[in-house]
């Protein structure tokens, strides 16, 4: 029957279009999200979806509430695992621990450094002037030292904020926070 073999082997090209086309489409951060939300019409059914198994392997689908709209940072559904480099989140959590490393030290090393005291011993005049000005010194040690502090307090945060946003992958703000 050549009607049959023709049938058969139309249906061998379509199978093989259909496998080309999901590669393809797999392998397009174009296409293909690792993330996605779903709108309900009332909540009773969105929290039945939260609680659902949908795999016998619970890492599969991770399902959560929705952050607010305004929230959402929708650059980062762009970046698929794939796309990540490799070692990004390593680095991160290097940069992190370096923050929390270095972060005392350099504020008693800050605090020591912008002493007149210490100060005087590389520039000998500042002693001269700070015998002749004892309440000067006196305001300059106390407050040179806390707003060279409250620079590094105010720098922190913003610090953080750049590791997370470059080497990590987060969905909203309020996972930043």
């Amino acid at each position: 029957s050549p009607r049959l073999q023709e049938l058969e082997l139309a249906l061998q090209r379509a199978v093989a279009a259909v496998e080309q086309a999901a590669v393809r489409i797999c392998d397009s951060h174009h296409f293909a999200y690792d993330v996605a939300f779903v709108t309900f019409c009332d909540r009773r059914h969105a929290e039945f979806a939260c609680h659902l198994q949908y795999s016998d392997e619970p890492s599969v689908y991770v399902v959560s509430s929705a952050p607010d709209p305004s929230d959402v940072n929708f650059q980062s559904f762009s970046h698929s695992p794939a796309n990540f480099p490799k070692g990004h989140a390593l680095i991160g959590r290097l940069l992190v621990a370096c923050v929390f490393f270095f972060f005392l030290p350099l504020v008693i090393g800050i605090s020591s450094v912008l002493s007149v005291d210490s100060l005087a011993t590389v520039v000998p005049k500042l002693r001269v002037w700070a015998e002749k000005n004892e309440s000067q010194a006196a305001a300059w040690n106390g407050v040179l030292g806390t707003s060279a502090l409250s620079v590094v307090m105010d720098l922190v945060p913003w610090i953080l904020y750049e590791v997370f946003q470059r080497f990590y992958r987060l969905r909203s703000g309020a996972k930043l926070q």
